[in-house]
Formats: C-alpha cells, sequence, structure tokens
C-alpha cells in the first residue's frame, strides 16, 4: 500500500514539473507571436480577460478545495456509499455555479468593449472574451466533480498529463494559425473547443472506470458546509496576484 502511495506520488510530482516546463515555453514563445502579427492590443486583451475570468471564478466559492478534504476519508476507506453523497452534493453545487458563470461571461463579454478603451470592434472582443472562458462553463458542468475525486484518490497525474496534452495541442494549434494568417477570433474559438476534449476524456474515463458513482443518492450538503472559509483565502489570493492587469485595463488602454 505505501509502495503504491509512493508511486502516485512520484508521478504527480514529474507530470506537475514537465507541466510546468511546458507551460513556461509556451508562455515564452505565443505572448511574442502575438506581439508580432497582431500589435500591442490582441495581447493586452488576451492577458486582461484572463485576469477578469480569474475573478469570475470565484463563483466556484472554494467549493473543490472542501470537497476534496471531504473525499479523502470515503476514499481511504473504501466507503462508495459516502464518496458517492458528497460527489452528488458537488455536483449540485457545480451546476449552479456554471450556471453563474456562464451568467457572468456573458455580461463581461457584452461589458468589456465599453469597460476598456480599444480599436477592437464589438464582435471581435466580445467574441474573444465569451470564447476565453466557455471552456470553464464546460468543467463547472460536467468536469469538476470528476477532477476532484482524481486528486483525492491520488491521481492527480492523470489530471497533469491530460492538462499539458490538451496545452501543447492548443499552443501548437495557435502557433500553426498565427503562421497561417488566421485572425485572433478564429484562434481562441478552435482553442476553446480542443479544450473541451479534456472534460470529454474526463467523463469517458469516470464513466468506463467508476462504474460505481451515482449522482442521484441524496446529497451530503452537511461534508462541503465549510467553503465560505475557503472561499476567504481564494478571494485573498486573487487579489494579490490578479488586481494590478484589472486596474490597468479599466485605467489605461489595451496596449
Amino acid at each position: 500500500m505505501k509502495d503504491n502511495y509512493r508511486i502516485k506520488s512520484f508521478k504527480n510530482i514529474l507530470y506537475s514539473a514537465l507541466s510546468q516546463i511546458i507551460t513556461i515555453l509556451l508562455g515564452l514563445i505565443l505572448p511574442r507571436l502575438y506581439l508580432v502579427n497582431y500589435g500591442s492590443e490582441i495581447n493586452g486583451l488576451l492577458n486582461s480577460t484572463n485576469q477578469f475570468l480569474v475573478y469570475l471564478s470565484l463563483f466556484e466559492a472554494g467549493i473543490g478545495a472542501v470537497t476534496l478534504q471531504a473525499l479523502y476519508k470515503p476514499v481511504a476507506e473504501s466507503d462508495k456509499g459516502s464518496a458517492n453523497s458528497i460527489l452528488a452534493a458537488t455536483n449540485r453545487y457545480y451546476k449552479k455555479t456554471g450556471a453563474y458563470y456562464l451568467g457572468g461571461l456573458i455580461l463581461l463579454s457584452v461589458a468589456y468593449p465599453f469597460l476598456a478603451e480599444s480599436s477592437l470592434s464589438f464582435g471581435q472582443v466580445f467574441s474573444i472574451v465569451f470564447f476565453s472562458g466557455f471552456s470553464n462553463v464546460i468543467l463547472f458542468f460536467f468536469q469538476g466533480k470528476y477532477n476532484i475525486l482524481l486528486q483525492a484518490e491520488g491521481k492527480k497525474y492523470i489530471l497533469t498529463n491530460l492538462a499539458s496534452i490538451i496545452n501543447i495541442l492548443v499552443g501548437v494549434g495557435k502557433l500553426v494559425l498565427i503562421i497561417l494568417g488566421f485572425d485572433p477570433v478564429t484562434i481562441i474559438v478552435i482553442s476553446c473547443f480542443i479544450r473541451i476534449i479534456q472534460a470529454i476524456y474526463i467523463v469517458y474515463y469516470i464513466k468506463r472506470d467508476y462504474k460505481w458513482i451515482d449522482l442521484s443518492v441524496t446529497p451530503n450538503n452537511t461534508a462541503i458546509g465549510q467553503r465560505n472559509y475557503t472561499l476567504i483565502h481564494q478571494f485573498a489570493g486573487m487579489i494579490f496576484q490578479n488586481t494590478d492587469l484589472l486596474i490597468l485595463t479599466v485605467f489605461c488602454d489595451l496596449k
């Protein structure tokens, strides 16, 4: 048993490190391509959009961290009944979160062209903002609860590997599309649908290997009742890490 945990821990650390390296490389290459091919304004729009989307993720309200903690005991004891009741509660909450996030994303997409000074058209800005965040809507509705279960079982390396593959596909896809001269909106839309593949695979994997999961059982809402305390830490971290670009977007132009 201990050897099994050591192997899982090693895989999690190794694949997490590889994922970070890939993220860093893509972070060095793609911004320069955007700057050279589309100018500073598009690069500013993409960066500021990502920061606004981080704030929209507050709708998640710490449910992921609380669910992860609640699942550790049922997973360790192979108590599938308790795990199902916790996942059922999380599934309900994530569906509400997905609806709120979608509403917030639409409002942000409509308001953003008026919020930031830009020479881009309303349609361009709306499309870039909306499709930059739409894959997160799919995550909340279909994938989020399963991600947490895999983490509780020590299988985070599966998520890390899949995310690395998707990031490579998105990065290479953007690189090719930029070189071929596609417009930024097309690039963002295609990237969005590539990211949705991640959710499709996770749902398939769970349906195949976790046939015992039943989300129709009575939800254990008490198990995830501490989410508000986690939200405080999440909100503080977002203010510390993401306020600068938000202020620059509101008071300066996208360049």
